[in-house]
């Protein structure tokens, strides 16, 4: 398994690649298309070297990488902002490398996801090689308002559970429940997040009572 900082010239199983022209990549600021270009991938690239400069798209899946490029010209920091929680990473090195993997992120829930990729150094590129997502994901265009809703749930015990997400992730519980008989077992995980703090909640159908599903204003 490819790990940051190794070469992926093609999506290894279980990833699907999109390409820096796909037109659901949304550019701001002044970047540059590099093509027929030797050992990036499909022979092209996106690349910036203006602050604040940013790559945005939305994408459905669990699961993201980001293939860039690393040389001495290039940003010691990089943001990628995912829902709304930035991340960073390097693309400084002291000799070129293409086609690298420069960022990776596995532990999302599954649904549907915002990103921006922000240069945060005056002066040093960036780049946009390609992204590789769940090989059954979707990349879309970039909205950075997810419609979200929350979800109310009354467990057995007459305790109530609430989770703020977006609709489509809710719609993955509703499809779950309606799936399932009474005498069902199996469970559902639902992504819990308190201020900075995120934890997997598993909901067991037997223990369910009933839900409600609140629009967020």
């Amino acid at each position: 398994m490819a790990t940051v900082g190794d070469i992926l010239i093609a999506p290894e199983a279980g990833w699907r690649r999109y390409e820096d022209s796909n037109s659901q990549f949304s550019y701001s600021g002044s970047w540059t298309a590099e093509t027929g270009i030797t050992g990036n991938s499909d022979g092209s690239l996106h690349y910036t070297n203006a602050l604040g400069n940013n790559c945005s798209f939305n994408f459905y899946g669990s699961k993201i990488r980001i293939i860039g490029t690393y040389a001495d010209n290039y940003s010691t920091l990089v943001d990628v902002v995912i829902d709304g929680t930035t991340y960073n990473y390097n693309q400084y090195a002291t000799s070129v490398s293409r086609s690298v993997l420069v960022f990776e992120k596995q532990d999302l829930s599954l649904g549907n996801h915002s990103i921006s990729v922000i240069n945060r150094e005056s002066g040093k590129h960036i780049s946009l090689d390609a992204i590789d997502i769940d090989e059954n994901g979707e990349l879309n265009p970039y909205n950075p308002n997810l419609e979200n809703a929350l979800l109310r749930v009354t467990m057995t015990d007459s305790s109530e559970r609430e989770y703020q997400l977006p609709t489509i992730d809710i719609e993955g519980f509703i499809n779950w429940f309606n799936q399932h008989t009474s005498t069902s077992a199996a469970s559902y995980m639902l992504n819990k997040k308190i201020g900075t703090q995120n934890s997997k909640d598993y909901l067991a159908f037997d223990k369910i009572i009933s839900f409600e599903v609140i629009p967020v204003a």
